[in-house]
């Protein structure tokens, strides 16, 4: 068999989101890219456009990325405080909230998906919303890396990433320990639907 191949850069979706048949807003997060909070923003305001009121936000299997795209992230459904705090042998360094947020508001209902590949900023984005109560956390615990790090450029071309400081939450729980959610889920290749998507309607009402 002979084929030809084409190379070329494969563009995976970074941001999916629709109104499910219940007419909540579904969303879904795949990594916090440096542009993750700009596209999040607008699928927001177009879910809201469309009328919906309440949202599942998917952060399974979500590895993490750009601590300003989770703060911005985790500011759309946050009126004020604190997103995350990193804290350093002499140092420590606390990320507000920005204002401007598109779902602030508490009439808004929100859940979280995350599982045990949830790691990095998707656990700063579930644990703060989780301990704001600003949003229920459905799923397993997440992976716990709560490793802040650096790159470091050396003269020979290449890099050194070292490991500088840690997550925590505003309330000061450490995310080495993962987020532990608010209904846990058990994953089952024999459901024929969803059990995370069925767990957070049910908790929103539907």
């Amino acid at each position: 068999l002979e084929f030809t191949v084409t190379r070329a850069a494969i563009t995976v979706p970074n941001v999916e989101f629709e109104v499910l048949e219940s007419g909540a807003g579904y969303l879904r997060l795949v990594t916090f890219a440096s542009n993750a909070d700009e596209a999040i923003r607008e699928a927001i305001q177009e879910l809201l456009a469309g009328g919906v009121t309440d949202f599942v936000f998917d952060l399974r299997s979500n590895p993490g990325g750009s601590l300003e795209s989770a703060v911005n992230v985790a500011s759309e459904f946050l009126d004020d405080g604190l997103v995350v705090v990193t804290q350093a042998p002499n140092d420590r360094l606390e990320y507000s909230v920005r204002s401007g947020g598109l779902a602030t508001s508490t009439d808004i209902g929100l859940t979280v998906l995350v599982d045990r590949a949830s790691a990095s900023a998707s656990e700063v984005v579930a644990g703060v919303l989780q301990e704001t109560g600003r949003a229920t956390v459905i799923g397993e615990t997440t992976f716990g890396k709560n490793t802040v790090q650096q790159q470091f450029n050396l003269d020979n071309g290449g890099a050194i990433k070292l490991t500088i400081a840690r997550w925590l939450t505003p309330g000061g729980t450490d995310l080495g320990e993962g987020v532990r959610p608010d209904i846990e889920i058990t994953f089952d290749p024999d459901a024929e639907t969803d059990p995370w998507i069925d767990a957070a309607l049910e908790v929103l009402g539907y």
